[in-house]
């Protein structure tokens, strides 16, 4: 048994945790068709939360060996973040007995053959990589062992555009990739939410149409695949759900209201989490666990997770709620059509918005990243102001009730501020007037709100920006 733990709460399965993956079989065999019949390029889309990473790290990464391909496999995992050609050089070089990894990189061989210590490694890889779009090609030629395939994995490739803000290093790695795919040994597996394929990918006519061509997408939860997700975990742990409890869940996921069928996989994973932390508290590693309804009952059912978040914030210091409302907003956001989407934030940003300095931020967010609630997790360190800081599910937005109307109303003071902008500029081309009556007074009660919450004027200026 590979796994800690049964069930992983809100964080995708790892690939050494495919003992514990269920429900998704068929879905992984359908991946592993298309790489055997030399389809070099797939993009696996879902909505948040639907499970993408989770069936490529711990289905089709666990997986990819044992199909008869006749060649062994080397795999290259990365998400883009802001760095994209630096987190595939940090990937290619990765330690190969990374806990998540296992076998997947060449860094053995690219030490060796360029005769490089391990430190310099990274940054003469990246300096390579960016030559050319064609640079993978001759890199393999030196380093790929003999009977080898090499699988890139870009997991969460929308931060491509959510992260990354120099529009041309975006188009150099989307070509990049594009032209890797061209090479008889390579093949490469995207994930991304499918809001943004017609979107951004379809500013890059090349990138859309390969997606598009060799699309497969993620459903929804079939009821079917339920049962074994509930119970497959625990029968590992030589523990039991028993019989009411799992009628209970499935009831409670059918019952989800449409606005949050997207929810279903994250609720449910969240609430088997805190059900085994319940009742497995206090009992020796080795001891069989039966998870009960009551237990569910006691933890909140499906509201779970909306109860786990609130308690964090309600632990937070008083002199630090401020600080945490001001980062949630920045890290959340209410769109035009409605939708709570995530926004991804530096240490710096943040700093700025909350009038502290950068590396006084981990500790107003650490509990929440301890709990799951942000990310990057509490292990690891942020030791940079251009650290990234993001809410880890769309689910997280649309569950916690607070943090929902504090996008909301912030939706409502960027409406109103951009409003002010624009019968500002009217005023000086003398094409509009002062503002009075009415009007003064809602434009003068929305400054007050504002300044209450973001006190200097560093602050407002940062928020205006």
């Amino acid at each position: 048994m590979n796994s800690e733990f049964p069930y992983p709460g809100l964080r995708p399965y790892k690939r050494t945790e495919s003992d514990i993956f269920f429900g998704r079989t068929e879905h992984v065999l359908t991946l592993l068709e298309k790489l055997e019949k030399g389809l070099h390029f797939v993009a696996v889309s879902g909505t948040s939360g639907s499970g993408k990473s989770s069936v490529i790290r711990a289905g089709l990464l666990a997986s990819l060996n044992l199909a008869p391909t006749g060649k062994y496999w080397r795999k290259v995992v990365m998400r883009p973040g802001n760095a994209p050609f630096t987190n595939l050089a940090k990937a290619f070089l990765k330690d190969d007995k990374s806990p998540d990894q296992g076998d997947l990189a060449l860094r053995k061989e690219y030490v060796r053959h360029y005769n490089l210590n391990v430190d310099s490694a990274r940054e003469h890889l990246e300096k390579i990589l960016r030559i050319s779009t064609k640079s993978l090609h001759k890199i393999l030629s030196n380093v790929l062992p003999d009977n080898h395939n090499l699988l890139i994995v870009v997991d969460q490739f929308e931060e491509l555009f959510r992260h990354t803000q120099d529009e041309l290093e975006v188009e150099l790695f989307i070509d990049w990739l594009l032209a890797s795919c061209e090479h008889p040994d390579t093949y490469v597996a995207i994930t991304l939410r499918s809001e943004f394929i017609d979107r951004e990918c379809a500013q890059y006519p090349s990138l859309h149409q390969a997606i598009m061509d060799h699309l497969f997408s993620i459903p929804c939860l079939p009821p079917e695949s339920l049962p074994e997700i509930i119970e497959g975990p625990a029968g590992i742990f030589a523990s039991q759900v028993k019989d009411d409890l799992k009628t209970q869940l499935l009831e409670d996921v059918q019952k989800l209201e449409f606005d949050h069928r997207a929810d279903q996989l994250p609720l449910l994973q969240y609430a088997l989490y805190r059900l085994w932390q319940e009742a497995s508290e206090g009992k020796p590693d080795e001891a069989r666990i039966t998870l009960t309804l009551q237990q569910y009952q006691n933890i909140g059912g499906l509201k779970a997770l909306a109860h786990e978040v609130e308690k964090a914030y309600q632990s937070v210091k008083p002199a630090h709620r401020k600080a945490v409302e001001i980062i949630f907003r920045r890290l959340s956001r209410c769109d035009e059509e409605g939708q709570y989407v995530r926004q991804v934030a530096t240490l710096e940003s943040l700093a700025e918005l909350t009038g502290k300095n950068w590396a006084s931020i981990p500790e107003v967010i650490n509990d929440f990243r301890y709990r799951g609630f942000l990310t990057p997790p509490y292990e690891s360190n942020l030791d940079s102001p251009i650290n990234l800081i993001d809410i880890p599910h769309e689910s997280i937005i649309r569950q916690w009730e607070r943090l929902k109307s504090w996008a909301n109303v912030e939706k409502e003071w960027v409406y109103f501020c951009e409003r002010l902008q624009e019968r500002a500029q009217s005023e000086s081309n003398k094409k509009g007037e002062l503002l009075h009556g009415l009007d003064l007074e809602n434009a003068l009660a929305w400054l007050n709100n504002l300044k209450e919450l973001y006190e200097t004027e560093g602050q407002q200026k940062a928020w205006a920006r």
